[in-house]
């Protein structure tokens, strides 16, 4: 924890007179809707001269660009070479805690830094619900999260060009709408997909029910009706029908000898069993058997009143009739059927009984009567899940992330405000008529208390669009139009596990002989020895069992072993070294304390791994270390040696994309190929030579599918394929290298048990001066 007296220091990038670029837009605008008061504001200067005066401040409002509010006009100002080196290392926003050990570098992490001290500050203004479900929003990076890329890099790049244009180009129409918001306009069109969104369609169901019953009580008390609506009496039929005798009669379980022993009951019978034929047929006429919940069978009969025999008997059969021409939820047998299969004794009949609801288990023939008992329950689950949803109410989308404002819409707010303010000093504001989504969730950001006033006090416009822009109608003409544009375009995307596998299982034997045929073949160079390490001689907190159990300790250690050796062979007596994807600190903190010479750089992107190598190395007392939480591409700084351990998918290829823009070496170790994707900061394949050879992007991911196979089983087939398949990827990975001027080595993890995923690569540029053994 930082000392109570001692406040954390946010920096922010200033242009000329003062003004706020595009990237600290929301930074400037959450840290006044907030009212934070807990930082020690830095405004950095990265310009060379402020030329312009403050007349053309007035030039630079008109486009929706922020200026600083008066509140923060007096805080001081620094030349980026002035700044202390932790801040120098990564791209700004950036804030430095107290004890200048971690710094928090790039626009989501800053504003969820934000959030955090200042609810923390005031805990009744609730600031930490901006934050989202299980406080997720905006904390992923942005090759994984749509939301973080669209913040911190779609929005400002295209506001800043917008700007660049109005400017310098002296633009005088909108010829499209950005990217970034057609995303945002894509996204709002559809129906909400939040983690919760089950459970608050339930909560607002529950919520519905109870607002509806109270109405029908009131009207039903104010009237003078005889008996109740065929409705109600509907709904008191079905929701008073034993759960366990409903299931039976759907499923047709009668082995304990459940019987209906009445009329009564077999009226109830009647109903359920329509009732979930009705649910299969989603007829639209009868929509209101899908409100139906029987979980809630003891709290809705307390409010509804048993309809006579005579009422449910015409209930019954006025839906029998309805469903008799329709397709039954079982599979329906002739009473000549039922006949000839009691005269074979295939099964007895109750008398007086007709076999109108027969099961698949009891009266089909075929592939039906193998199915196991565990085949059936996922079925009759998965139906009455299915079922469940579609008696679900829609959720409102709201905001970007749903029903609830977020961290994502304060983040948003200012640029798309921006470009509002563009399109309406052009005279074009007929074109804000294809983004009625849009449209309707700035108004409903404008009407957030504080919102507003926020954007006053940062000197923006306010613009108020016409109600005809967001309407009904054009949103659903927008609706459908993108619902036709995403038929044409969706089509083989988001495969299933399955597809994935058939995919691998159908072409990888092909593309493993393309590879083959342009001499591509993998070859290991396994000269990492005597790796192990002392560890008994290091501090309780260096060794890797402080987080994990002593089975993955052990093989944790083997890893860090295997990295720690490749960097011993690479390192100077005084060099940078740069633990990216750090987690805990496993590897960086072991490098720390046995190269006390060496400065170690720490990044991490998730809060509570860095959290834990905090503490790690406060208790150590190591001098030698910063940490940054941090995407990998917001450091900037300069080091000698790149580091990582599993670091998953595209970030090992960030990783050696810094070491290689550095000149830098790098020991890494791979890990998640099967979640490779181009990016836009990263394509594949990475090398020329793979490229050359005509490997495509689809034969590309279809090897590190493949590569996913590999197991702690190391003898079987599909871990061997697997084991290639990591080689033909890390192949690739090397080859761009060594095409850079680096001489690597592709080398396993000693011992190669260890990890499943055990590729080592350990590269070095030929101009560089290390001391490679």
């Amino acid at each position: 924890m930082e000392p109570a007296e001692s406040k954390s220091t946010l920096y922010i990038e200033v242009g000329q007179c003062k003004t706020v670029p595009a990237s600290s837009w929301s930074v400037v605008f959450l840290y006044q809707f907030c009212a934070c008061n807990n930082y020690k504001i830095i405004l950095v200067d990265t310009q060379k001269n402020c030329s312009q005066s403050h007349n053309n401040k007035d030039t630079h409002n008109k486009w929706g660009e922020f200026c600083l509010p008066p509140s923060m006009l007096s805080n001081s100002v620094m030349k980026w070479s002035e700044l202390p080196e932790i801040v120098k290392s990564c791209d700004l926003p950036a804030i430095v805690d107290a004890r200048e050990i971690v710094c928090y570098a790039g626009l989501c992490t800053v504003l969820r830094r934000l959030v955090m001290s200042a609810d923390a500050q005031d805990p009744s203004k609730n600031l930490i619900s901006l934050l989202g479900f299980r406080q997720t929003s905006l904390k992923t990076c942005s090759e994984v999260s749509l939301w973080t890329k669209l913040c911190e890099v779609q929005a400002p790049t295209d506001l800043t060009r917008l700007l660049q244009e109005c400017r310098i180009e002296k633009r005088q129409r909108l010829t499209s709408i950005p990217e970034s918001i057609q995303v945002l306009e894509t996204s709002l069109s559809e129906p909400v997909t939040t983690f919760n969104a089950v459970y608050r369609q339930q909560k607002l169901k529950k919520t519905n029910l109870c607002t509806d019953n109270t109405e029908t009580e009131h009207k039903e008390g104010a009237g003078k009706s005889n008996g109740p609506s065929l409705k109600t009496a509907y709904k008191s039929a079905a929701i008073i029908t034993d759960k366990r005798k409903y299931k039976q009669s759907i499923y047709g379980d009668r082995t304990k000898g459940d019987e209906f022993k009445n009329e009564e009951t077999d009226v109830k019978k009647d109903v359920t069993i329509s009732m979930a034929q009705l649910h299969v047929q989603e007829d639209s006429t009868l929509n209101v058997v899908t409100t139906m919940d029987f979980n809630r069978s003891a709290s809705n009969s307390s409010r509804t009143t048993c309809a006579s025999k005579e009422e449910r008997a015409q209930i019954t059969a006025s839906i029998s009739n309805k469903s008799a021409s329709d397709t039954s939820i079982t599979s329906h047998v002739s009473n000549d059927e039922c006949a000839q299969r009691t005269e074979d004794g295939t099964k007895e009949s109750n008398s007086g009984q007709q076999c109108d609801a027969l099961t698949p288990t009891e009266h089909q023939e075929g592939p039906l009567q193998n199915e196991t008992t565990e085949t059936k329950s996922k079925k009759k689950s998965s139906a009455k899940k299915s079922a469940t949803q579609r008696s679900l109410p829609t959720l409102e989308h709201t905001f970007a992330e749903g029903p609830d404002l977020t961290l994502v819409d304060v983040a948003l707010f200012p640029y798309i405000q921006c470009f509002v303010a563009y399109v309406n000093e052009l005279g074009c504001t007929d074109v804000l008529r294809t983004i009625p989504f849009v449209l309707r969730w700035c108004a409903n950001m404008r009407d957030m208390p504080g919102v507003v006033d926020t954007l006053v006090e940062c000197g923006s416009t306010i613009l108020e669009m016409p109600s005809d822009f967001c309407c009904d109608e054009l949103m659903s003409l927008a609706h459908a139009k993108k619902r036709c544009s995403s038929q044409e375009t969706e089509v083989g995307k988001g495969k299933s596990r399955k597809a994935v596998k058939a995919a691998v299982k159908r072409e990888l034997p092909g593309i493993l002989e393309k590879l083959q045929r342009h001499h591509l073949q993998v070859t290991f160079d396994d000269k990492l020895v005597n790796t192990e390490l002392d560890w008994d001689s290091f501090p309780a907190e260096v060794n890797p069992c402080q987080d994990v159990d002593e089975k993955r300790a052990k093989n944790k250690r083997s890893q860090v072993e295997s990295l720690v050796a490749g960097v011993k062979m690479l390192a100077n007596k005084i060099c940078t070294i740069v633990d990216f994807c750090s987690g805990g600190g496993h590897v960086g903190i072991v490098l720390a304390h046995l190269l006390p010479e060496c400065h170690v750089v720490m990044i991490e992107n998730n809060e509570e791994s860095l959290r834990r190598a905090v503490d790690r190395v406060i208790s150590i007392g190591l001098k030698n270390v910063t940490l940054y939480q941090s995407n990998i591409d917001y450091y900037i700084g300069k080091f000698d040696i790149g580091v990582s351990l599993h670091a998953c998918g595209v970030a090992t290829d960030l990783v050696l994309s810094k070491c290689l823009h550095q000149q830098a070496a790098f020991v890494s170790s791979p890990c998640c190929y099967g979640g490779l994707q181009d990016t836009h900061l990263i394509t594949y394949p990475r090398s020329q030579r793979y490229q050359t050879a005509g490997v495509t992007c689809d034969e590309y991911f279809i090897v590190g599918h493949a590569a996913e196979q590999t197991s702690w089983n190391f003898d079987t087939e599909h871990s061997k394929r697997g084991k290639v398949c990591m080689g033909i990827i890390d192949q690739d990975r090397a080859s761009a290298a060594q095409e850079h001027g680096y001489h690597v080595d592709l080398c396993s993890l000693q011992p190669s048990t260890c990890s499943p995923k055990n590729n080592l690569l350990i590269g070095w540029h030929k101009e560089r001066d290390h001391c490679v053994l």
